[in-house]
């Protein structure tokens, strides 16, 4: 059995793998995996809510950006 740390980082990769190729629908959902085993993550909320925005999900972008900057408050980029 794996563990959730490292189920995370496999979702991570996939996740910047779909993101990388434009497939940000895709990408969200694998991001959205990564947040529910890692919800502390501030790299993995940020890329959930760039992958939504870029997907056309305004609103659902908004919560992962903002934990992020909750997470990680110097992130100029999730600002």
């Amino acid at each position: 059995m794996q563990s959730a740390d490292r189920r995370a980082d496999e979702f991570f990769e996939k996740g910047k793998k779909e993101f990388a190729r434009q497939r940000y629908r895709q990408a969200a959902e694998a991001f959205e995996s990564v947040v529910l085993l890692a919800p502390d993550s501030p790299n993995s909320q940020f890329m959930l809510g760039v992958s939504r925005y870029r997907s056309d999900d305004i609103a659902g972008a908004l919560a992962p950006l903002a934990r992020c900057v909750y997470l990680k408050p110097e992130d100029a980029d999730a600002q």
